[in-house]
């Protein structure tokens, strides 16, 4: 688990990373563009980690089922669907996503209990239509943009893959200040490696893994043992 990193501290130093400290932070770039740019760059980290293992940002939903209805809201966050279960008193029973050719024929169907799922449109739809219960669902939830200086990655990461975030923003500093393009090789190289490292490590999600953390850069980054191909 990595530890809480907020909005603030990422700011920071990624200005220091760009070496904005030195050339004047805001005579080159706001704090609002400064933090869309952090954000920009966790979100691009989020979805390099969703591509390697997608159950490092799940949440389970209850949905409440209401007689007659199949089709029912998804959470405000949903990004991807993991499973889905219906739940009955202490028994759940998984639920299967439902193909287009087999729509009628569930919808035509008067079991009371759905049997399979699919997400529409920003929907859940349940069929066969459930009349009582309720469906746990699991899903990969959206990256949580930062706004507030306060606000805290909530990426579930290993310490020190947020230098990515870090030396990416900076780099994009750089670009958008026009300023130097060897320091914007130089950066870009440095989140190059950042990226190769954390692709190949974030796999090992498993228990049986092993991990070890070395200090790159000035930041630490995770190298992993036993790793899969990137």
């Amino acid at each position: 688990m990595g530890r809480a990193v907020t909005l603030l501290e990422l700011r920071t130093r990624a200005y220091d990373a760009a070496d904005f400290n030195a050339l004047g932070t805001n005579q080159y770039l706001t704090v609002p563009i400064a933090n869309f740019l952090v954000n920009e760059s966790a979100s691009e980290l989020y979805d390099l980690l969703l591509v390697r293992w997608q159950d490092y940002f799940i949440k389970s939903a209850p949905i409440t089922i209401i007689a007659g209805q199949n089709t029912y809201t998804l959470p405000t966050d949903f990004y991807k669907s993991r499973s889905a279960a219906f739940v009955v008193g202490n028994t759940r029973t998984p639920l299967r996503q439902f193909s287009e050719d087999e729509r009628t024929q569930l919808i035509n169907q008067t079991s009371g209990s759905p049997d399979a799922y699919k997400i529409e449109d920003g929907n859940i739809v349940l069929l066969p239509t459930p009349s009582s219960g309720s469906v746990e669902l699991r899903y990969v939830y959206q990256y949580p943009w930062l706004t507030l200086d306060t606000d805290t990655l909530s990426l579930n990461v290993v310490s020190g893959w947020e230098a990515y975030i870090i030396y990416d923003a900076a780099m994009k500093m750089r670009i958008k200040a026009k300023k130097d393009p060897a320091a914007i090789q130089a950066l870009q190289a440095v989140r190059d490696n950042l990226r190769e490292r954390i692709k190949m490590a974030a796999a090992e999600r498993d228990a049986s893994g092993v991990t070890r953390v070395r200090d790159t850069y000035g930041l630490s980054v995770l190298r992993g043992r036993g790793r899969r191909g990137a």
